[in-house]
Protein backbone atom coordinates (compact mmCIF):
# COMPACT_ATOMS: atom_id res chain seq x y z
CA UNK A 1 0.00 0.00 0.00
CA UNK A 2 3.03 2.26 0.40
CA UNK A 3 3.11 2.70 -3.40
CA UNK A 4 -0.64 4.23 -3.54
CA UNK A 5 0.46 6.92 -1.10
CA UNK A 6 1.00 9.90 -3.41
CA UNK A 7 1.79 13.70 -3.45
CA UNK A 8 -1.89 15.04 -3.19
CA UNK A 9 -3.57 12.13 -1.96
CA UNK A 10 -6.15 9.52 -3.90
CA UNK A 11 -9.79 10.19 -4.50
CA UNK A 12 -12.24 9.74 -2.41
CA UNK A 13 -13.50 6.71 -4.58
CA UNK A 14 -11.02 4.76 -4.66
CA UNK A 15 -9.76 5.77 -0.78
CA UNK A 16 -13.50 4.37 0.77
CA UNK A 17 -12.74 1.05 -1.12
CA UNK A 18 -9.23 0.59 0.43
CA UNK A 19 -10.67 1.59 3.77
CA UNK A 20 -14.26 -0.72 3.40
CA UNK A 21 -11.68 -3.70 2.24
CA UNK A 22 -9.20 -3.07 5.42
CA UNK A 23 -11.69 -1.95 7.90
CA UNK A 24 -13.59 -5.62 7.04
CA UNK A 25 -10.48 -7.43 7.48
CA UNK A 26 -10.07 -5.85 10.39
CA UNK A 27 -13.69 -6.70 12.02
CA UNK A 28 -12.94 -10.40 11.13
CA UNK A 29 -9.85 -10.55 13.04
CA UNK A 30 -11.30 -8.84 15.85
CA UNK A 31 -14.34 -10.63 16.07
CA UNK A 32 -11.69 -13.52 16.27
CA UNK A 33 -10.09 -11.99 19.34
CA UNK A 34 -6.93 -10.63 16.72
CA UNK A 35 -5.09 -7.58 17.12
CA UNK A 36 -2.84 -6.78 14.74
CA UNK A 37 -0.92 -4.79 16.32
CA UNK A 38 1.50 -3.44 13.63
CA UNK A 39 -0.86 -2.00 11.15
CA UNK A 40 0.95 0.10 8.28
CA UNK A 41 0.92 0.38 4.51
CA UNK A 42 3.88 -1.94 4.27
CA UNK A 43 1.28 -4.46 6.12
CA UNK A 44 -1.34 -4.31 3.58
CA UNK A 45 -0.94 -5.45 -0.31
CA UNK A 46 -3.55 -4.19 -3.13
CA UNK A 47 -4.31 -7.42 -4.92
CA UNK A 48 -4.35 -7.26 -8.72
CA UNK A 49 -8.17 -7.57 -8.63
CA UNK A 50 -7.98 -4.16 -6.85
CA UNK A 51 -9.33 -5.50 -3.49
CA UNK A 52 -6.87 -5.34 -0.36
CA UNK A 53 -5.49 -7.62 1.96
CA UNK A 54 -4.01 -7.37 5.15
CA UNK A 55 -0.98 -9.04 5.53
CA UNK A 56 1.85 -9.77 8.31
CA UNK A 57 0.50 -10.96 11.93
CA UNK A 58 3.65 -11.49 13.37
CA UNK A 59 2.95 -9.02 16.17
CA UNK A 60 -0.62 -10.51 16.57
CA UNK A 61 -2.25 -11.60 20.05
CA UNK A 62 -5.04 -13.10 20.56
CA UNK A 63 -7.45 -12.76 22.76
CA UNK A 64 -9.58 -15.59 24.50
CA UNK A 65 -12.86 -13.65 24.98
CA UNK A 66 -13.58 -12.15 21.51
CA UNK A 67 -16.81 -10.26 21.60
CA UNK A 68 -20.03 -10.79 18.88
CA UNK A 69 -19.32 -7.44 17.78
CA UNK A 70 -15.56 -7.19 17.11
CA UNK A 71 -15.10 -4.97 19.81
CA UNK A 72 -12.35 -7.63 21.65
CA UNK A 73 -11.73 -5.64 25.16
CA UNK A 74 -8.80 -7.66 26.75
CA UNK A 75 -5.52 -6.31 27.07
CA UNK A 76 -3.31 -8.23 24.73
CA UNK A 77 0.30 -6.89 25.58
CA UNK A 78 1.68 -6.55 29.16
CA UNK A 79 2.13 -3.11 30.42
CA UNK A 80 5.85 -1.66 29.63
CA UNK A 81 6.18 -3.74 26.94
CA UNK A 82 6.49 -1.98 23.49
CA UNK A 83 5.59 -3.27 19.97
CA UNK A 84 5.06 -1.89 16.08
CA UNK A 85 5.82 0.64 14.19
CA UNK A 86 6.63 4.06 15.31
CA UNK A 87 4.45 6.00 12.58
CA UNK A 88 1.81 4.13 13.40
CA UNK A 89 1.74 2.85 17.00
CA UNK A 90 -1.80 4.33 19.49
CA UNK A 91 -0.44 6.44 22.01
CA UNK A 92 -0.92 3.83 24.54
CA UNK A 93 1.39 1.53 22.57
CA UNK A 94 4.01 4.33 22.80
CA UNK A 95 4.04 4.48 26.10
CA UNK A 96 3.89 0.86 27.17
CA UNK A 97 0.28 0.45 28.63
CA UNK A 98 -1.74 -2.34 27.49
CA UNK A 99 -3.84 -2.54 24.71
CA UNK A 100 -6.54 -4.00 22.44
CA UNK A 101 -8.43 -3.85 19.24
CA UNK A 102 -8.71 0.31 19.32
CA UNK A 103 -5.03 0.59 19.03
CA UNK A 104 -5.53 -1.07 15.49
CA UNK A 105 -7.94 1.53 14.58
CA UNK A 106 -5.50 4.14 15.53
CA UNK A 107 -3.16 2.87 12.97
CA UNK A 108 -6.18 2.62 10.77
CA UNK A 109 -7.10 6.07 11.13
CA UNK A 110 -3.33 7.10 10.10
CA UNK A 111 -3.15 5.05 7.21
CA UNK A 112 -6.81 6.27 6.28
CA UNK A 113 -4.77 9.99 7.02
CA UNK A 114 -1.93 9.32 4.74
CA UNK A 115 -4.09 7.61 1.61
CA UNK A 116 -6.19 10.95 1.42
CA UNK A 117 -3.49 13.56 2.09
CA UNK A 118 -0.49 12.06 1.11
CA UNK A 119 0.65 13.43 4.09
CA UNK A 120 1.50 11.61 7.17
CA UNK A 121 -0.56 13.22 10.12
CA UNK A 122 1.82 12.76 12.91
CA UNK A 123 5.46 13.32 10.96
CA UNK A 124 8.29 14.22 12.83
CA UNK A 125 11.84 14.68 11.55
CA UNK A 126 12.65 11.86 14.08
CA UNK A 127 11.56 9.00 15.70
CA UNK A 128 11.42 10.98 19.09
CA UNK A 129 9.59 13.78 17.44
CA UNK A 130 7.26 11.71 16.01
CA UNK A 131 6.29 10.18 19.22
CA UNK A 132 5.35 13.39 20.70
CA UNK A 133 3.25 14.29 18.22
CA UNK A 134 1.20 11.06 18.52
CA UNK A 135 0.95 11.67 22.18
CA UNK A 136 0.19 15.21 22.24
CA UNK A 137 -0.35 17.19 18.93
CA UNK A 138 -3.52 17.11 17.09
CA UNK A 139 -3.06 16.46 13.24
CA UNK A 140 -4.55 19.21 10.78
CA UNK A 141 -7.84 18.66 9.61
CA UNK A 142 -7.80 16.31 6.56
CA UNK A 143 -10.20 18.89 4.35
CA UNK A 144 -7.73 21.52 5.05
CA UNK A 145 -4.78 19.64 3.15
CA UNK A 146 -7.35 18.27 0.15
CA UNK A 147 -10.57 19.79 0.19
CA UNK A 148 -12.11 17.36 -2.19
CA UNK A 149 -12.94 14.81 0.01
CA UNK A 150 -15.91 14.92 2.52
CA UNK A 151 -16.01 16.82 5.88
CA UNK A 152 -17.35 13.09 7.19
CA UNK A 153 -14.37 11.36 6.26
CA UNK A 154 -12.21 13.92 8.15
CA UNK A 155 -14.61 13.16 10.78
CA UNK A 156 -14.30 9.33 11.04
CA UNK A 157 -10.66 9.76 10.40
CA UNK A 158 -10.47 11.81 13.71
CA UNK A 159 -12.63 9.79 15.57
CA UNK A 160 -10.03 6.78 14.83
CA UNK A 161 -7.03 9.26 15.96
CA UNK A 162 -8.35 10.28 19.26
CA UNK A 163 -5.40 10.13 21.95
CA UNK A 164 -8.02 8.63 24.30
CA UNK A 165 -8.49 5.24 22.89
CA UNK A 166 -12.54 5.53 25.20
CA UNK A 167 -13.68 8.19 22.07
CA UNK A 168 -12.42 6.05 19.34
CA UNK A 169 -14.58 3.62 17.80
CA UNK A 170 -15.54 1.09 20.61
CA UNK A 171 -16.73 -1.48 17.49
CA UNK A 172 -14.95 -2.29 14.32
CA UNK A 173 -17.76 -3.15 12.93
CA UNK A 174 -19.23 0.34 13.42
CA UNK A 175 -16.21 2.05 12.25
CA UNK A 176 -17.62 -0.37 8.98
CA UNK A 177 -20.30 0.77 8.77
CA UNK A 178 -19.86 4.42 8.31
CA UNK A 179 -17.63 4.14 5.61
CA UNK A 180 -19.72 1.67 3.72
CA UNK A 181 -22.75 4.39 4.21
CA UNK A 182 -20.03 7.45 3.02
CA UNK A 183 -19.71 5.19 0.26
CA UNK A 184 -23.10 5.52 -0.89
CA UNK A 185 -23.20 9.01 -0.67
CA UNK A 186 -19.96 10.54 -0.42
CA UNK A 187 -21.38 13.94 -0.69
CA UNK A 188 -24.00 14.52 1.34
CA UNK A 189 -24.34 14.67 4.54
CA UNK A 190 -26.89 15.68 7.60
CA UNK A 191 -25.35 15.57 11.23
CA UNK A 192 -27.48 13.94 14.03
CA UNK A 193 -27.66 16.64 17.01
CA UNK A 194 -28.35 14.25 20.00
CA UNK A 195 -25.30 11.64 18.59
CA UNK A 196 -23.44 13.76 16.78
CA UNK A 197 -23.19 11.28 14.24
CA UNK A 198 -22.85 11.71 10.18
CA UNK A 199 -26.72 10.37 8.48
CA UNK A 200 -25.87 10.76 5.07
CA UNK A 201 -29.08 11.65 2.56
CA UNK A 202 -29.30 10.89 -0.74
CA UNK A 203 -28.49 13.91 -3.16
CA UNK A 204 -31.62 14.94 -5.42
Amino acid sequence: MRDTIVPGGISTEELLGIAADIADALAAAHAAGVVHRDLKPENVMRMPSGRCKVLDFGLARISAAPTSEGATRSYLTSAGIVLGTVGYMAPEQLEGKPVDFRADIFAFGTLLYELATGVHPFHGSSSASTIVSIVKEEPRPLTERCRSHPGELDRIVRKCLRKNREERYQSTLDLLVDLRSLTLHPQSEHRNPLTGSGIKLPIH
